[in-house]
């Protein structure tokens, strides 16, 4: 399969045990290499919107001259959370999620992103 079909599959797979409603894998950049999200949800708008949120709060970082590296940035609204967390220095791991599912995704979650990186690593070349 490809990088993108890959990423599709292992993010739908992870839907029902990270508990997300949606999620996406990008670049820093915003390009978006593969996404699982609601029919709502337009996936190059959310990719870029994505993008720009870590890129702002890299900016406040470095202003604030934090050294350390962007773990996660959370945006809530209502019950619904938007999750942006760092997979390496290229890779971003965006999901959309409820307050309900938080404990769940923080479990599954770390072998999610390992899963993600060995994706991309082999299919990257």
């Amino acid at each position: 399969m490809s990088l993108r079909g890959d990423l599709y599959e292992l993010l739908a797979a992870m839907q029902a045990k990270c508990g997300y409603d949606g999620a996406a894998v990008l670049k820093k950049d915003g390009t978006l290499l593969a996404s699982y999200l609601p029919s709502c949800a337009n996936p190059d708008v959310f990719s870029i919107m994505s993008a720009t949120m870590i890129g702002a709060a890299e900016t406040a970082k470095t202003e604030l001259k934090i050294s350390n590296n962007l773990e996660e940035i959370k945006v809530k609204a209502g019950s619904k959370v938007i999750s942006a967390k760092e997979i390496n220095k290229e890779l971003l791991f965006v999901c959309l999620s409820t307050n309900s599912c938080d404990e769940q995704l923080k479990i599954a979650l770390p072998d999610l992103l390992e899963e993600i990186k060995r994706i991309y690593t082999q299919n990257r070349y």
